[in-house]
């Protein structure tokens, strides 16, 4: 259920993730490179009774069930996370699966320092859905989510050539 919404947030990162700032050849193309970094089946079960109307045929539609989600756990309020929120609905979500909710942790925790420049992009980009949600959360989840495929857990990384360079190229945008 929540995969389906991870593959739809991925495949967004890809469009938003832009030019490397650097000369890297290889781009954070993530509809294939998806399997890199791999996130378990997420439990979104929490949020089905808030959130289940922002799904067809299975599949979450977004920005607007990202918006949901973070509001139904108090994750969000505006522009702003709410850290001690994230971290509950981050146990709910990965369920026993530390090692990615801490990635996940760590993400929000350096995303939030970042909020004027997520701000920033919310203005600069069009969003089609914008009238019904707001796309914030989604920035945050994006956000995040560069610093979970940077900081992969080894049990979780698939360590090829492409992943490995793709990674290297990520990582050196950062320095």
């Amino acid at each position: 259920m929540l995969g389906l919404l991870t593959i739809l947030l991925l495949s967004l990162l890809s469009v938003l993730a832009g030019p490397t700032q650097k000369a890297c050849t290889e781009r954070l193309d993530i509809p294939s490179t998806q399997s890199c970094c791999r996130l378990p089946e997420l439990n979104g079960k929490a949020y089905e009774k808030k959130c289940g109307h922002l799904m067809v045929n299975g599949l979450y539609i977004w920005p607007c069930s990202f918006d949901c989600i973070y509001k139904a756990s108090g994750s969000l309020n505006g522009t702003q996370l709410q850290l001690d929120k994230i971290d509950q609905m981050l146990t709910e979500v990965f369920g026993d699966q530390q090692q990615l909710k801490d990635r996940f942790t760590e993400g929000f925790v350096k995303c939030n320092a970042k909020e004027e420049e997520i701000v920033k992009t919310l203005k600069r980009r069009r969003f089609s859905d914008k009238d019904k949600c707001s796309p914030v959360a989604l920035l945050y989840g994006i956000c995040a989510y560069k610093h979970v495929f940077n900081n992969c857990p080894d049990d979780n990384w698939t360590n090829s050539i492409v992943c490995n360079r793709i990674r290297a190229c990520e990582r050196s945008k950062l320095t």
